[in-house]
């Protein structure tokens, strides 16, 4: 997924190869490719100006297909680390498992982007059903069968194997996120955790959107004395806040949204409307 703009031949010859290596994988790259011809999250970037996203093309429906192929390929690249017949080593276990999931991170980081700025109600729902499955897939590889025993074996020699500083936090820093993830707890544990971070997940998502969806709808009326003190662009913001909303000539609306209230606050000098503004 990470060559999805490569010559046509070169994805010919990892076809081959991987037919030869792996035939289920095969079928899942080919079919990844597939869908980066349809899905924008899916594409190449990186002849774009720094590599940014295409937000133009993208759309709210392509986000579930998009993490359904990104989680299965982040899954895949941890099995390959976990069932390799080598020896763990720093390079193929923790710089490998650094590496894995690009995808994944590439389709997350728009997604949530998105949803932290304009988050329109279609886009809430996909965040909603996508929590779940989200914090689920985060646990599943972490708990991977033969994963974390080739982590803490790397992490057991840590010492002994002449790493850079840097190195060496890797490889503190990955041990210790496979065990917050719950990697040492028994079946039971593990099943009890799984069910806890899928619901926090879920609830934690809701209450993000609940409080978006007030950020966006709540406002508070104000007047030209009350907007006294604050800079031009605020009291811009508040005038046509208050035109979109066909108030009465002289209103101002400030929503309770940081970009407005912080600003409000701390020109305004009015007590009396700073106090309203804040206690809403």
């Amino acid at each position: 997924a990470e060559y999805m703009g490569a010559h046509p031949r070169l994805l010919r010859h990892a076809r081959a190869l991987l037919v030869l290596i792996h035939p289920a994988r095969s079928r899942f790259f080919c079919a990844t490719v597939r869908m980066a011809a349809e899905n924008p999250l899916l594409a190449d970037w990186s002849a774009r100006p720094f590599g940014i996203p295409p937000f133009s093309l993208i759309k709210t429906e392509h986000f579930a297909p998009a993490f359904d192929v990104a989680l299965a390929q982040n899954l895949e690249e941890a099995k390959v680390i976990a069932e390799s017949k080598e020896a763990a080593s720093f390079d193929n276990t923790i710089v490998a498992f650094d590496r894995c999931g690009a995808l994944l991170n590439k389709v997350q980081g728009v997604f949530s982007n998105l949803c932290l700025s304009i988050c329109p109600p279609e886009l809430q729902e996909v965040e909603a059903k996508m929590a779940g499955p989200l914090a689920v897939h985060t646990t599943k590889v972490y708990m991977l069968p033969g994963l974390f025993d080739r982590v803490e074996y790397v992490h057991a020699q840590r010492e002994s194997l002449g790493l850079d500083p840097e190195s060496l936090r890797l490889v503190e820093r990955i041990h210790l996120d496979f065990i917050r993830a719950g990697a040492r707890f028994d079946v039971e544990a593990k099943k009890r955790y799984n069910t806890l971070v899928e619901r926090l997940a879920e609830l934690t998502t809701k209450f993000s959107n609940n409080v978006l969806t007030d950020e966006a709808t709540v406002m508070v009326e104000l007047t030209s004395d009350d907007m006294a003190g604050c800079p031009e662009e605020i009291i811009a913001a508040a005038t046509s806040a208050a035109v979109d909303r066909n108030a009465a000539a002289g209103v101002h609306m400030v929503s309770i949204t940081r970009s407005l209230v912080v600003p409000f606050l701390t020109f305004a000098h009015s007590r009396a409307a700073r106090e309203k503004v804040w206690r809403t």
